[in-house]
């Protein structure tokens, strides 16, 4: 958990310090205050990016040349010391005192998890945030398969690029190289996924029960039955004609089903953020139990997100477990906080600590 954050520069925060609580805490203010913006910091230690989208840059607050944020971390081992600041299209982090070489690494030893207001349609929508979802579990768990995925990438762009060239040879040489850490990386996620979709279904009994008939499957990104190298060569045509490679886990996915139909097409929206309220609930679960740690979880402005029903056995969910979590909201007081929890007014990029 976070014992102590010092944000710079982060929107229109200029320098804030944030003592928080170990359970709750809840940032209320004006649209417009900065609250948000300290959710964004936290996001910032765990992703490298803002889960606003948008250019990186943006999130540095205008007229100044870099952003920072500072926490002091709580871990089995004891407390540690992380930061992360941009500047000049450049991130560099610290952790206890020591240059991050890689950014991944800091983020490992820094699980963050957030529901915020586009998570329900970035999850129905966008392939690459369902990858992201299923990877943040994958490499959180066993943050040794890092190096398998950094070198699968590497090859990717090295196939890619041979592709666009018109060297052919070299583009086919990559393939033996593709295959072996991509079969390994979809055999990570299939292992992970199946794992997580018992506490999917636990959760959705406690949290959201009427999605009790919600089917969620891992698609690998190439065609069933085949292996990995095989499906890249029989693509080789449709690869060279598009100078990209169409086989792989970077083209893996969920498949959500409904009523045996594409939940996409007949969930509402307020379904969808409940399912997606769902499977971050999960996710944490499955984390705590298989590292002994929860990561920290972001509610981004839940009481506008979830439906009362929705709200209630949140607050009762935060009640029961020992996991530090962030809301937002504009009132002073929502029905979903629960019991124990510190309240901060935000107003004009200041946070100070009411209880």
């Amino acid at each position: 958990m976070f014992e102590r954050i010092v944000i710079e520069n982060v929107r229109n925060l200029v320098e804030v310090s944030v003592s928080p609580a170990a359970g709750a805490n809840y940032l209320f203010g004006a649209n417009g205050s900065g609250k948000t913006s300290v959710l964004e910091s936290l996001y910032l230690l765990g992703y490298g990016r803002s889960f606003r989208g948008g250019p990186v840059d943006s999130i540095i607050r205008r007229g100044e040349r870099f952003c920072r944020v500072v926490a002091d971390l709580a871990t089995p081992r004891g407390s540690s010391r992380v930061g992360l600041e941009r500047s000049d299209k450049l991130w560099r982090a610290r952790f206890d005192g020591d240059d991050v070489a890689q950014l991944s690494s800091l983020f490992i030893r820094v699980p963050v998890l957030g529901f915020e207001p586009t998570s329900a349609e970035a999850l129905l929508f966008d392939a690459d945030v369902r990858r992201r979802f299923v990877d943040w579990g994958v490499f959180h768990v066993e943050p040794g398969l890092l190096p398998v995925w950094r070198n699968y990438v590497r090859a990717l762009r090295q196939r890619n690029a041979s592709l666009r060239g018109g060297d052919h040879i070299t583009a086919d040489a990559w393939v033996a190289v593709l295959a072996e850490y991509g079969e390994r990386i979809h055999s990570a996620r299939l292992v992970y996924f199946e794992a997580l979709k018992s506490y999917l279904a636990t959760t959705i009994e406690n949290i959201s029960p009427t999605l009790d008939v919600v089917d969620i499957a891992l698609r690998s990104g190439w065609a069933e039955g085949v292996d990995l190298y095989s499906a890249i060569q029989s693509s080789l045509e449709r690869d060279i004609t598009t100078g990209f490679t169409h086989c792989g886990p970077h083209r893996g996915d969920l498949r959500i089903g409904w009523h045996g139909r594409s939940f996409r097409d007949v969930g509402s929206r307020g379904q969808a953020k409940a399912l997606a309220l769902c499977l971050v609930l999960a996710q944490a679960k499955f984390y705590r139990d298989r590292t002994g740690r929860w990561p920290i979880l972001l509610f981004d402005d839940p009481g506008s997100e979830l439906d009362a029903g929705h709200q209630s056995r949140l607050a009762d969910w935060i009640d029961r477990e020992p996991v530090q979590v962030w809301l937002s909201g504009v009132e002073a007081t929502l029905s979903l906080l629960p019991r124990d929890v510190a309240k901060f007014h935000v107003e004009q990029g200041k946070v100070t600590r009411l209880v």
